[in-house]
């Protein structure tokens, strides 16, 4: 009896340029991976595995499907297979437009919303002067959805973005940080 040997590559790309490199096996280290919990992140997804297309020499519509669906949890690849853009008369390009579309979340990655960052500021509530890892990380989300925010058109005042932070520190800490920043007059 021959045993097959378990490798972390898959055989190599036969469409496209030749490709003596083998392609990434799903859930090896370092290759792409979908989350269908986080539905945001289908973009990326998108981008690493066209990477993977590019490098490999995959180029062929259907071999670029098969590839893509491999590459999420069984769930979520019976689902991708169900689309009728997976059929073999419809395009990469095709399906990839009809998953985006079926995942509101990843539509609006890259614009920011008000309600993701009320979301921010709900994980990052009542924090104090010495939380200081929590403040750190409330800052960079918050700026990172300030700034998609405030690109035209402006989706929010910069008032209520002063409010909305501040309401995410302790009472005490919050009339701080107002008084030393806002009790002289510009």
């Amino acid at each position: 009896m021959v045993e097959r040997q378990s490798s972390s590559t898959e055989e190599p790309a036969t469409s496209g340029r030749a490709s003596q490199k083998s392609v990434p096996l799903p859930g090896s280290r370092g290759a792409p991976c979908f989350d269908k919990t986080k539905p945001i992140e289908l973009l990326r997804f998108m981008d690493q595995m066209e990477d993977l297309f590019e490098e490999y020499g995959i180029c062929n519509d259907q071999d670029k499907k098969k590839k893509l669906r491999k590459y999420a949890d069984q769930q979520t690849e019976f689902e991708w297979k169900a689309f009728d853009q997976y059929a073999n008369d419809h395009t990469f390009a095709d399906f990839k437009k009809a998953l985006i579309d079926d995942y509101p979340e990843a539509q609006m990655a890259g614009k920011g919303t008000l309600t993701t960052l009320k979301k921010v500021c709900k994980e990052n509530s009542k924090l104090l002067e010495s939380d200081y890892p929590e403040l750190k990380n409330l800052s960079c989300s918050f700026r990172a959805q300030q700034k998609l925010l405030m690109t035209p058109p402006v989706l929010v005042s910069n008032r209520e973005l002063v409010d909305m932070f501040l309401g995410c520190l302790r009472e005490s800490f919050a009339s701080q940080v107002w008084s030393s920043h806002f009790s002289h007059p510009f």
